[in-house]
């Protein structure tokens, strides 16, 4: 059964495996007796007090849904049966005979867990091999064996298939590529944030260490020994094939707010972020049901709108030739007009009316403007995505006014690659944070996306040399949960076509 199929019943399987709150302390019935017992209803319906000390009591909900290798089964946690601390969990396995369960799940022992990998991880493009992180490690899954790639202290993550080879990347820190034939092991770039130490400016030299040079011959022809030498171990550094390219001197004001490498392994993607940004003041939230009897304090969030935004700005990195472009937002449709200009020109004349009230009496008086909204307004990235061949590369970002959000995509073929709207989406209320799912098409550089910008969340899709997007889903429903089948034959997703309140899964084609 293919992977693409057996999407279809893990929806199903988390309403199957759904326990309500009279269910048996042993999840599991061995008896049609016992299934009986344990699915008959409870009479005590809980109070609303009791629902929200501890959510089992209406149903221990699965958790980490994840299907086995091959879809022979789906793997899942839930909440222990009696327990209140929601983070105790048993792991049980569904077992799948085709489309439909052999029977009822069965716990897993602890012994078993590290054997049971859930398969929720990336394909290889063939389908033939799949890579997993799992508890910190890599592992990969190929004709029917799994093999453990890493084991180490440090977690790696963010697995991904290289494009058109059998390299893999992930997460540790920064980037690293494995050759899965040699097991060679290497760092992606050397990406430093300081100043590059060879643009230090000679005209800075001292008075005094200038009229050395000028006057004696032998300093002269030091500084040119030296310099030769420079010049020839770059040129060896440069010319070693064997090297971690880079390295790559980034502003030294700023720091990584994300890295993106793209399959083909030539092109990074790093958003950059104040480095000295002050972070928001933390409140506190005492705690008065303590073992001392005393009433203790814990730091939790900033106030709602206290929180400084992180203004993100962007550099594309070419790792072969080993240079550095910055990608400018300043084109982005409406970036440097402010949509709440009216607002505040109307606050602006209520001060100035203020003021000149005060005036008028002889109070000392403060002058109030307004900003012109030339300046672009600042933009934080929701996510990032790179097609499967390594072309092109997709950001979704949203103003912090949350006012617009913008999906734009940067082909990296051209010789100077720039930021390209492929969609812009404005609100004057506010954009909503759901309907944001974008990829691109499996194989191919044809991004798709959701917006809601006619009122119901759509599917759409656009390509390379499309000027427009175009429409895939429309009509009065929404369209959640997308995903692209491999074979570029359409989309599966959750629909309410036929109730507001009823969400279906979907083949869209």
């Amino acid at each position: 059964m293919s992977r693409t199929i057996s999407c279809f019943i893990i929806f199903a399987c988390i309403a199957i495996v759904r326990t309500p709150a009279s269910a048996s302390a042993q999840p599991i019935a061995q008896t049609a007796q016992e299934r009986a017992a344990a699915d008959t209803p409870t009479r005590n319906v809980p109070t609303l007090r009791q629902i929200m000390d501890d959510p089992s009591w209406y149903a221990r909900s699965p958790d980490l849904v994840g299907w086995l290798p091959g879809s022979e089964g789906i793997l899942y946690d839930q909440r222990r049966a009696g327990v209140v601390a929601r983070d105790i969990e048993d792991r049980f396995l569904l077992g799948l005979v085709g489309t439909r369960p052999s029977g009822w799940p069965s716990m897993i022992e602890e012994v078993q867990r590290a054997a049971l990998i859930p398969a929720n991880g990336v394909f290889s493009a063939d389908r033939s091999r799949h890579l997993v992180a799992h508890s910190g490690d890599l592992f990969l899954h190929h004709n029917g064996r799994w093999a453990q790639l890493t084991r180490t202290g440090a977690s790696e993550s963010s697995p991904m298939f290289m494009a058109a080879d059998k390299r893999i990347a992930f997460r540790r820190g920064g980037w690293m590529i494995r050759d899965l034939e040699s097991g060679l092991e290497a760092q992606a770039a050397d990406i430093r944030f300081e100043d590059d130490p060879s643009l230090e400016d000679d005209e800075e030299r001292a008075d005094l260490d200038q009229q050395q040079r000028d006057l004696f011959r032998v300093i002269r022809e030091r500084d040119e020994r030296e310099e030769l030498q420079e010049t020839i171990e770059r040129s060896r550094y440069e010319n070693d094939p064997t090297r971690v390219p880079g390295p790559f001197y980034l502003d030294k004001g700023k720091r990584s707010a994300g890295e993106w490498l793209s399959p083909s392994g030539r092109h990074m993607l790093i958003a950059m972020a104040d480095k000295d940004q002050k972070p928001g003041v933390n409140d506190l939230m005492p705690s008065y049901v303590t073992e001392t009897g005393y009433v203790t304090t814990s730091n939790v969030r900033p106030k709602v709108g206290q929180q400084p935004e992180r203004a993100d700005s962007f550099v594309l990195l070419d790792l072969r030739r080993e240079s550095v472009l910055e990608l400018s937002l300043a084109s982005l449709p409406t970036i440097s007009e402010d949509p709440l200009a009216e607002i505040k020109a109307a606050a602006a004349a209520r001060k100035r009316d203020q003021a000149e009230g005060k005036a008028e009496l002889g109070a000392d008086t403060e002058p109030a403007g307004v900003e012109d909204g030339s300046k672009p307004r600042p933009v934080s990235q929701i996510g990032v995505r790179w097609s499967d061949t390594g072309r092109t590369a997709a950001i979704m970002l949203r103003s912090h006014d949350n006012k617009d959000r913008w999906l734009v995509t940067v082909d990296t073929d051209p010789d100077e690659p720039a930021l390209r709207t492929a969609h812009h989406l404005h609100d004057p209320a506010w954009i909503n944070w759901e309907f944001n799912e974008f990829g691109f098409v499996p194989g191919t550089d044809t991004l798709w996306f959701l917006s809601e910008h006619t009122g119901y969340g759509h599917l759409y899709t656009i390509g390379p040399d499309q000027a427009e997007p175009v429409a895939v889903t429309s009509g009065d429903h929404e369209v959640r949960s997308v995903y692209a089948f491999y074979d570029n034959s359409g989309f599966l997703a959750r629909t309410n076509r036929t109730d507001p309140g009823i969400y279906e899964l979907e083949r869209i084609t």
